[in-house]
């Protein structure tokens, strides 16, 4: 996710999940399903939060890797 924000993609829900579910396959854990349930206390537990979209051009590489994660 952290590769993701540093070329300046937009992270989604989805996106997560989707990379939560890869991870699973992965590391081959059994009967894993990145719900939104998973999705929320995943979220909570790590103190992350979706932003709004803003002017990412006006902030610099530096500044949006200290604000972000």
């Amino acid at each position: 996710m952290l590769n993701l924000r540093v070329a300046k993609e937009r992270i989604t829900s989805e996106t997560v999940r989707d990379i939560a579910q890869g991870t699973s396959q992965r590391e081959k854990i059994g009967d894993f399903d990145a719900s939104y349930g998973w999705l929320s206390n995943f979220m909570d537990r790590n103190k992350f939060s979706f932003r709004r979209v803003t002017n990412l051009i006006a902030v610099s590489d530096d500044k949006l890797l200290q604000s972000s994660f």
